[in-house]
């Protein structure tokens, strides 16, 4: 049987990080690999090291191999016998398990001195700061049948054109971590381009035109949807990608499927959701899982759009929950850079949309918003976003981050809008009904012979108006 060994290495923890991992056939080295990770806790190091293990072996078509760490938490969690505390961590336990399905595994907790070489390896990345690095680097996937070298080169000089222009911070199309399911290269686009237009025309992306943002159906046109914060979530961070010479397809990718799995009538829509499902033994429901779940398994039929690991962790990631914008920046690092413009574009544009949207259906006028907050951002929608974006590209290094007086407002307009508006009594008034909704869809769902989990990838890929009509039918 082959032995794997993996090896995760933070230097600050969070600090700069990288993975290191190795396949040995009795004394024969048969692989090895060392990839710089950017800023990383330790436990992401270790996941991001095993994840190179296990997806390498995958690619060898191995049927059986011990997977050797110096992580008893990791190896723990992998073998079911430690949970996973925190959100972020589970997810990436998740996918390890996902590149370990097929083949049997054995996770064996080693001391450290036994796992030299791994270690070395990623603290090697982390010394030359280098993008993944193989032996034995994979050979050139296969090409779908009728492409021509003309086409073909196409896609290599865009990736090509990556390496020489993009930063040291950035993913690399030509570098991706794959897909679930190996597949074809496309001779045009590179895999974050193909995941991009997969987003684009897939149902959910365009069933987000008639799912809540904030206002419950409102009266007005101009009023937000959950698309249109997508594309202003998404505009917003391929400007700042740009900028800091980041992959703009990845970034574009992540931001169009961020929302995919969101409920209809916004989060007192997945508020109510949430607290159904619970009752019915499934764990906490909540919209960035439910946008894995859906271009993981949902979307094409119940195949899903099979995207890159990097899209993929990109989604699930973007979620900062209802913290303070400065605490959201306390959260674990996305596993890309890329994902974390998006996390931070995200905020860029609902707190500067939800305070046009309630300013234009009149639930507060200019003159309640903060004063700080217009002096130091700007008076109107879009100096707003230029100050936040232009402050987001001047600050950040290694990681994303804001200045000091501009995050200081930033936070003082998430206050505001939350006691002024989330909180205001006209949209609070409309949550008894939305959870009544919720809760009859999600109950007919279980009396139509669905499970739990189906109810709820049900309930929750309804728009606002077809949620409206099906609660309508059923008390008809």
């Amino acid at each position: 049987m082959l032995i794997g060994y993996f090896d995760g290495a933070s230097r600050g923890n969070p600090g700069k990080a990288g993975a290191g991992a190795c396949i040995v056939s009795g004394k024969a080295l048969v692989w090895e690999c060392a990839e710089y990770l950017g800023i990383k806790t330790n436990n992401e190091a270790e996941y991001a090291a095993l994840a190179l293990l296990l997806a390498e072996a995958r690619r060898r078509g191995v049927t059986e191999i011990e997977a050797r760490g110096d992580s008893k938490l990791v190896v723990s969690q992998m073998k079911g016998e430690y949970k996973a505390k925190t959100p972020h961590i589970a997810v990436l336990r998740d996918e390890a398990r996902r590149l370990a399905e097929g083949m049997k595994v054995k996770f064996t907790w080693i001391p450290r001195e036994e796992n030299k070489q791994a270690d070395a390896l990623s603290n090697k990345a982390i010394d030359d700061e280098v993008k993944p690095v193989a032996e034995n680097p994979p050979a050139p996937k296969k090409d779908a049948p009728g492409q021509n070298t003309k086409k073909l080169a196409l896609r290599e000089t865009i990736e090509a054109r990556e390496r020489e222009w993009l930063s040291a911070a950035a993913a690399l199309a030509s570098k991706s971590k794959g897909r679930l399911r190996d597949e074809p290269e496309c001779p045009i686009r590179t895999v974050f381009q193909r995941d991009r237009d997969r987003i684009i025309h897939s149902k959910s992306f365009r069933r987000l035109k008639h799912k809540t943002q904030v206002l419950f159906l409102p009266e007005s046109d101009h009023t937000r949807t959950r698309l249109t914060h997508t594309l202003e979530v998404a505009q917003i961070a391929r400007t700042i990608a740009r900028a800091l010479r980041l992959n703009e397809d990845l970034t574009e990718a992540i931001a169009l499927g961020h929302d995919l799995g969101h409920t209809p009538f916004g989060h007192a829509g997945e508020r109510a959701l949430r607290a159904v499902a619970a009752e019915h033994g499934l764990p906490p429901f909540h919209h960035s899982y439910q946008s894995l779940r859906v271009v993981d398994v949902l979307e094409r039929g119940g195949h899903g759009l099979n995207l890159t690991w990097e899209v993929r962790m990109g989604i699930v990631q973007h979620s900062k929950g209802q913290v303070d914008v400065k605490d959201g920046f306390a959260l674990a690092r996305p596993s890309s850079t890329e994902a974390w413009v998006v996390r931070v574009s995200d905020s860029i544009a609902y707190l500067n949309h939800d305070l046009g949207d309630a300013l234009g259906s009149k639930l507060i006028s200019v003159s309640d918003v903060p004063e700080g907050v217009l002096a130091v951002l700007g008076r109107t929608h879009s100096k707003r976003i230029n100050s936040l974006v232009s402050d987001v590209i001047e600050r950040s290094g290694e990681t994303i981050a804001f200045s000091e007086p501009i995050l200081e407002q930033a936070e003082a307009l998430r206050r505001f809008l939350f006691e002024r508006v989330y909180l205001n009594d006209a949209i609070k008034a409309e949550e008894p009904k939305i959870e009544r909704i919720i809760r009859a869809l999600f109950e007919n769902a279980l009396r139509g012979g669905l499970t739990p989990r189906e109810a709820a990838d049900t309930v929750s890929g309804m728009t606002d108006r077809y949620a409206v009509n099906m609660f309508r039918n059923m008390k008809g």
